[in-house]
Parts: C-alpha cells; structure tokens; sequence
C-alpha cells in the first residue's frame, strides 16, 4: 500500500475524499461539480477503487473540481 503522501494527485484526491467519507461499508454517493455516483462499498479500498476508477473517466472535465464521498445507507 502507498502512502497517500507518494500517490499521483488525482489519486490523492481520491484517498482523501474516501478517508473523510467512511464510515462503514454500505452505501456512498460521490459528488463532483453536480455529478452524483452512488457505489455499493464493503471496505475503504473497493470504495476508493470505483470512486477512483469513475473519476478517472471524467478526469478531462473535473480533475480540479472538489470530489465528496458521503455515506447515504450504512449496512
């Protein structure tokens, strides 16, 4: 595992919105610029892998906007 320090910016941005967001696996809806994503999440890392993986495919349009992860459903 990397430390968050040594990661690419996006990637950063990623951990860190995903860190400040958990709470427990359940249910998370990630928010960037009014784009809104809901994910099925049983750990940290799956829930950083598919915020990570859907903002990778809008990079060109919303790298510099602010990304929030937030716990809607816990289970």
């Amino acid at each position: 595992m990397q430390r968050t320090k040594e990661l690419y910016p996006l990637r950063r941005k990623v951990a860190e919105a995903c860190r400040n967001g958990w709470y427990m696996g359940g249910r998370y809806a990630a928010n960037i610029d009014g784009h809104e994503r809901v994910f099925q999440a049983d750990s940290l890392g799956w829930l950083a892998k598919d915020v990570n993986a859907w903002l990778a495919s809008n990079e060109e349009h919303h790298a510099n906007d602010r990304l929030l992860v937030r716990c809607i459903e816990a289970c």
